[in-house]
């Protein structure tokens, strides 16, 4: 195989990778495009999400955050977990 041989193969290899990876960045962004699509079908209108976002900085207030959520959550379940309960209760028959 000469140089030349090499070169030309070595460029047509170059040239067929560039084709897969440009069919490759097309699919992805296909599917990209699909999923948003689906994700506008779900939650419909974005922009209502974008309302009471705010940007914490500040490792307190995370820390608050999150206990906050906690007692918020703990207080649900203990709020409804007599649902449970009762519905195994009188379900029995």
């Amino acid at each position: 195989m000469t140089a030349e041989e090499t070169r030309a193969e070595q460029a047509e290899q170059r040239a067929i990778d560039a084709k897969r990876s440009e069919e490759i960045a097309v699919s992805q962004m296909q599917r990209a495009e699909e999923k948003a699509q689906r994700f506008e079908q779900l939650f419909e209108e974005q922009s209502m999400y974008d309302t009471n976002v705010t940007k914490v900085t500040n490792g307190d207030a995370i820390t608050y955050t999150v206990y906050s959520f906690q007692e918020d959550t703990r207080s649900f379940i203990e709020k409804y977990a007599n649902l449970t309960r009762s519905f195994r209760l009188y379900s029995r028959g």
